[in-house]
C-alpha cells in the first residue's frame, strides 16, 4: 500500500521551510511519529528518535505528525514552544484536522502499528529468542543504546534486552552479581534509564531504584 501524501492543504509545518512530499523522501527510511505535546509517553520517545537521527543521519527521515487532542494543542505558538522546549529538531506537521492521521489509520486497518517483538496484541508471556517468536508481558519503559534496546517488562518482573541486529531478545539479569545484603528480584519494574555503563530501573513494587553496572555485571539498590 502507498504511504499517505504529507503535503496536504491545511497542514502547517514547523522545523521545515516548506511542506515535505513523498517524492523528496524517496530512498530514505521514513519514521512518522504520531504524537501530541500533552502526551507523556510521546514526549519520552523524543530522545530515542533524536538518537536514531544522530546515528543514521540522512539515511532516515523522522517526521512528527502532531494530532492535537486538546484545544490548547491546536495553538501553533504553543506547539512551537513545546517543540523548542523539548529540543525537537525534525520537521513537524500540525495535523489539526487529523488528515494524515486518518490516512494512516485507513492504511493500517487500525492504528497502523506493526509488532517488532512478538506476533500480536493477544500473544503475551515470557519467551526469549528470535523477535518473531518472543513474548513480552506489559512492557512499560524502554531505553536505547545503539542497537541494543532495554525494556522494563513489568508483568514478567524482568529487564529484557533486545538486540536489534540480529533480532534476538534475552533477560538482562542472567549472570549479574547482587551486591545487596538481602537480594530481592525486581517486582513489576516500571521505568528504565541509561547513564553510561549504568542502567537504572524503577523497581515499582519494591519501592526502590536498582542500579545495574553493565560493565562490571553487578546489581545493587541505588535508592529506596
Amino acid at each position: 500500500m502507498r504511504a499517505p501524501e504529507l503535503a496536504r492543504p491545511g497542514i502547517v509545518w514547523l522545523n521545515s521551510p516548506r511542506p515535505l512530499s513523498l517524492a523528496e523522501l524517496r530512498g530514505r527510511l521514513v519514521i512518522l511519529d504520531s504524537w501530541t505535546s500533552c502526551c507523556v509517553n510521546c514526549m519520552q520517545l523524543q530522545p530515542i528518535l533524536a538518537e536514531l537521527e544522530a546515528r543514521f543521519g540522512d539515511r532516515i527521515a523522522v517526521i512528527g505528525v502532531h494530532s492535537p487532542k486538546f484545544t490548547a494543542e491546536r495553538d501553533i505558538d504553543k506547539l512551537a514552544a513545546a517543540i523548542e522546549r523539548s529540543g525537537i529538531a525534525h520537521p513537524v506537521a500540525q495535523d489539526v484536522d487529523f488528515t494524515i492521521w486518518r490516512k494512516l489509520v485507513a492504511i493500517g486497518g487500525g492504528w497502523g502499528v506493526a509488532s517488532l517483538i512478538g506476533s500480536g496484541l493477544f500473544d503475551f508471556g515470557h519467551e526469549n529468542g528470535q523477535f518473531a517468536g518472543a513474548l513480552l508481558q506489559h512492557p512499560l519503559a524502554l531505553a536505547l543504546d545503539g542497537t541494543r534496546l532495554y525494556l522494563a517488562d513489568s508483568y514478567t518482573d524482568t529487564v529484557r534486552v533486545a538486540e536489534l541486529d540480529p533480532g534476538r531478545i534475552a533477560d538482562l539479569d542472567d549472570g549479574f552479581l547482587c551486591q545487596d545484603p538481602l537480594c530481592r528480584a525486581p517486582s513489576e519494574p516500571a521505568g528504565i534509564a541509561l547513564a553510561g555503563d549504568r542502567l537504572l530501573l524503577a523497581d515499582s513494587n519494591n519501592h526502590r531504584i536498582l542500579a545495574y553496572d553493565l560493565a562490571g555485571r553487578t546489581v545493587r539498590t541505588w535508592a529506596e
